[in-house]
């Protein structure tokens, strides 16, 4: 779509390598704006931070926390990365 071509290459290139290998897709016209479905949070905003699982639950699920450590940190550069590219949320 438009919106996935907008991104900087590096973005792409980074979160996206298939689709940063592809011809861009032009579309025949924009999406439509989405409203927010969150109360209290505008549609066109930042993108939120995931919220971080509580240690009781990563050891009822038997996770690794250094695994989980890297998975949030992961999260939450792939937001920053999309808000610093200008990406707005529709909801």
């Amino acid at each position: 779509s438009n919106l996935i071509n907008s991104l900087p290459k590096d973005v792409l290139s980074t979160w996206f390598p298939d689709t940063a290998k592809k011809p861009p897709v032009v579309a025949a016209r924009p999406p439509p704006p989405l409203a927010s479905a969150t109360p209290g949070v505008s549609a066109g905003s930042g993108m939120p931070y995931p919220a971080k699982l509580t240690q009781q639950w990563i050891q009822m699920h038997k996770y690794n926390k250094a695994d989980v450590d890297k998975v949030e940190n992961d999260a939450r550069n792939f937001v920053n990365a999309m808000n610093k590219a200008g990406y707005r949320s529709p909801i």
